[in-house]
């Protein structure tokens, strides 16, 4: 039973697919935050009243960044780097 699940983990936990299944999957990623932050951006600039949301319209800006940041470094390494041994 232990070897089956140690099986199975190694399987999902595997970083052994395609590179363009990494890039497709990075790009995919990338327009759902970004369309995000744009659905944001656009009920911000075309609604009324909505001054008093300004910081969200600044953090989305921070947000986004650290989005693209984390993104890009999952397309470009394979291997995440873990702190301790499992």
């Amino acid at each position: 039973m232990t070897a089956k699940f140690s099986q199975a983990k190694e399987k999902l936990l595997s970083t052994g697919y395609p590179r363009w299944r990494n890039i497709l999957s990075c790009v995919i990623l990338v327009l759902l935050a970004t369309g995000a932050v744009s659905a944001w951006w656009y009920a911000y600039y075309t609604a009324t009243d909505v001054e008093c949301h300004k910081g969200f319209l600044y953090f989305s800006v921070v947000w986004l960044v650290v989005q693209w940041v984390v993104i890009g470094y999952l397309c470009v390494f394979r291997a995440i780097v873990t702190t301790h041994s499992v």
